[in-house]
């Protein structure tokens, strides 16, 4: 009788202190276990979980899923562990899950504590802006993005302003941002894996264009809104 083909996606978080029990105990129940955002030094806490461990970092969401697809062709159990929610602005979650799915094995994902959780205390957000807050995700974008200074907002995913897909309009991005914001205006790119001191990068729109290049695959940067008395202040570009 041929096994089952079964892929549980789940995630430890945002660092090892935040895995929760049920995925340790899941983690423990499959013949597997696949990481792209850990190493041989980071990974050691899920070790003893384990059965096996794989690590497929920098790998595209594309060559992810060809390795895990191999892995369960004859059947089996085998767990894809990522960083923050699975389910939340998780482009190679969504692009592996649909592979695998689409090659037949059954996908199952667990919940886990959400980067925008960290990011909001991290920033202070706990007071948002009279327009709210905007989330962006900077991966899922074809084109470049609505620009609204009137919200805080938050671009997910700034470290694909790296990408050489982006080349070309990396530079019109930040052009754009310089003639919705005053060049000074506050900017700072977040690590959501850790907040360790010296994780949030004070910048400003100015500064973006050279600070952008210290953003990691973990990196959201965030824009506050200019206030209104600001945005009437500040001059049309000529």
């Amino acid at each position: 009788m041929k096994k089952k083909k079964e892929l549980l996606i789940c995630s430890f978080g945002l660092k090892p202190a935040h895995v929760t029990a049920e995925t340790l105990s899941e983690l423990k129940r499959c013949d597997a276990v696949f990481t792209h955002c850990l190493d041989e030094a980071t990974a050691s806490f899920l070790r003893p979980f384990c059965r096996e461990l794989h690590f497929l970092r920098d790998l595209t969401p594309a060559r992810i899923a060809a390795r895990l697809m191999a892995y369960l062709a004859g059947g089996g159990r085998a767990a894809f562990v990522t960083y923050g929610n699975p389910l939340f602005l998780n482009v190679t979650t969504r692009r592996v899950a649909s592979r695998v799915e689409a090659a037949g094995a059954a996908v199952r994902v667990l919940e886990a504590v959400s980067s925008l959780d960290a990011l909001v205390n991290a920033l202070d957000l706990n007071r948002f802006s009279v327009g709210g807050l905007r989330l962006v995700d900077l991966s899922a974008c074809d084109c470049l993005p609505e620009i609204t200074p009137g919200m805080d907002t938050l671009f997910f995913m700034a470290s694909d302003l790296n990408l050489p897909g982006f080349a070309g309009a990396r530079p019109r991005f930040f052009a754009a941002l310089l003639k919705a914001y005053p060049p000074g205006h506050r900017a700072v790119l977040a690590d959501c894996d850790n907040f360790r001191p010296g994780r949030l990068l004070e910048s400003s729109v100015k500064g973006l264009a050279a600070d952008i290049k210290k953003a990691g695959v973990a990196t959201t940067l965030f824009i506050p809104e200019v206030p209104l008395r600001a945005a009437k202040k500040k001059k049309p570009s000529s």
